[in-house]
């Protein structure tokens, strides 16, 4: 029992860094403004319209966070539960003696993770350019001409 406790243990803590290695470092939305020629702009109506724009930002940063956050608890937990399916099919299948209850959790936390990462979608806007992506359609939608590539900034 001390063996499935500990490969568990290990499975676990190797799927959470898996998962945290999803991640990306945001750049900071209260600063971020993308690269426009504002010589051609009141410089005023500008600081307005940005900030404005950063504030859709900020507000879609947090609830894009909210639901990434559920997605990867989602795929840890389907990764764990995996294991466990797998450790009980691997223990029963060699007969209790234990040989099989290691390979099935290793497999079973692996098929877990692979299901459970399904729900995370990599393909969204929102997480190809965060926020700033968002700032930039909106300085665009407003008139301005974006100089930057979309969601990179700069300025």
């Amino acid at each position: 029992m001390h063996i499935i406790r500990h490969t568990l243990r290990m499975l676990g803590l190797a799927a959470a860094a898996l998962l945290a290695g999803c991640g990306t470092d945001p750049i900071d939305i209260n600063t971020y403004a993308p690269v426009i020629d504002i010589y051609q702009y009141d410089t005023d109506q500008y600081n307005a319209d940005l900030g404005q724009c950063r504030e859709l930002g900020i507000r879609a940063q947090a609830i894009y966070e909210e639901r990434r956050q559920r997605e990867e608890d989602a795929a840890f937990t389907s990764a764990v539960v995996g294991g466990l399916i797998g450790a009980a099919i691997g223990n029963r299948l060699d007969d209790y003696d234990d040989s099989g209850t290691t390979i099935g959790a290793i497999y079973g936390t692996l098929i877990g993770a692979e299901v459970g990462s399904e729900g995370i979608d990599h393909d969204r806007e929102f997480a190809r350019f965060g926020p700033t992506a968002i700032v930039d359609r909106c300085m665009a939608d407003r008139g301005y001409s974006i100089l930057s590539r979309g969601g990179f900034g700069g300025g």
